[in-house]
């Protein structure tokens, strides 16, 4: 075979993987949006002190005192529960621990949940998750409904006592029938999963209702879920809609992306892909890599914003340095062609590899006609 033979079928070859990659990213973003914006089943971040979500109630000590939970004496257990109070403000959580044990041990509730949180966190003392469940359940026994949510939270988790379903949902239960939406938002959570319960949407649907017209947003985003994927319910991407935006209008990441997504696509509201963008743009600036990738694919399209592929990278970048497979894809394509940024193969390759570990195809396939 002749060298210009060879020449032209290796010529042919790299046009070849060339109009795979080109199809292969034309394909990944027309369906970006749908891959990362499409909502999951409800979701429960973790309780109390690494969520970083506006989401979830932290466990913290009452503002005020319970004095319905206050033993006949009330009025000296309520100045050393208060001291107890002042000083956990400042921060001396072994002077709080102190003044709380003085009260705690003569019935008073609150005192006993919040000896039980600086247990859980290890504030004052070292971290016992035992010793936390011990509180929370004598607080629990007398009514508090905070208590009982994080008995059952700790029995959902195994946190210092066995992992027992039923036992979180009849924690929960007891919470929920206080009004105390966390934990009809948990409860809801549980029924989804059913996990310690028979899986029932309805049941679901109904303590996300009731916790969501409360104002939480977590639970008006599964709310919203649900009537998206039509759980326990009719699809109704009106009222899906409806409650992502009270959620959203309250800073929820999740939300605001979801809502994006569904004036990309046109789903219970009217589509409009200068309102997509502007709620991206707020679930981005929180760090929410989804919408980070989403506001990537907008500015490389030209949807909602003028095409500008230099801000295209730079919102590829931030949600590729999260994880983001797509966007670690979509960074070594800009690499690769010198989209908004200089052609440099080295790098294209390295975010291709990222993505290809990850499992996406067509990053895959351009690794092979690079390395």
């Amino acid at each position: 075979m002749s060298g210009q033979v060879k020449k032209k079928i290796i010529w042919y070859k790299n046009i070849y993987v060339l109009l795979c990659i080109s199809v292969a990213v034309g394909g990944i973003v027309y369906t970006a949006l749908d891959f990362s914006g499409q909502p999951d089943l409800p979701i429960k971040p973790k309780l109390t002190d690494q969520s970083s979500l506006p989401t979830q109630k932290k466990v913290v000590p009452p503002k005020t005192d319970q004095t319905k939970l206050v033993p006949a004496d009330g009025k000296e257990l309520t100045e050393q529960y208060t001291k107890g109070l002042d000083y956990y403000k400042q921060g001396n959580y072994k002077e709080a621990m102190e003044w709380y044990l003085k009260v705690a041990v003569k019935g008073h509730a609150a005192a006993q949940f919040n000896i039980g949180v600086l247990y859980s966190k290890g504030q004052g003392v070292e971290q016992d998750y035992k010793e936390a469940v011990k509180w929370y359940r004598k607080a629990a026994k007398q009514g508090h409904a905070e208590a009982q949510f994080n008995m059952g939270d700790k029995y959902e988790k195994g946190q210092g006592i066995d992992q027992d379903y039923k036992k979180a949902v009849k924690w929960y239960r007891r919470a929920s029938k206080q009004e105390h939406a966390e934990a009809q938002n948990s409860l809801g959570i549980i029924y989804v999963k059913g996990q310690g319960v028979e899986q029932d949407y309805k049941e679901a649907v109904k303590w996300f209702r009731k916790a969501a017209e409360q104002g939480h947003l977590q639970a008006q985003y599964n709310l919203g879920t649900m009537y998206s994927k039509g759980l326990g319910t009719e699809q109704d991407y009106d009222k899906a809609a409806q409650w992502y935006r009270r959620a959203a209008e309250q800073g929820y990441a999740q939300s605001q992306t979801i809502l994006g997504l569904m004036y990309s696509k046109g789903q219970g509201v009217k589509q409009n892909y200068k309102e997509a963008v502007r709620w991206y743009r707020k679930a981005a600036k929180q760090g929410y890599i989804k919408a980070q990738f989403n506001l990537g694919v907008m500015y490389s399209e030209g949807q909602g914003v003028e095409q500008d592929y230099n801000e295209a990278v730079k919102w590829y970048r931030k949600a590729a340095e999260g994880g983001h497979a797509q966007a670690q894809a979509m960074l070594g394509f800009m690499y690769h062609k010198g989209q908004g940024v200089e052609q440099d193969s080295k790098k294209a390759v390295k975010w291709y590899r990222k993505a290809a570990e990850k499992g996406v195809d067509y990053a895959k396939e351009a690794l092979k006609s690079l390395e």
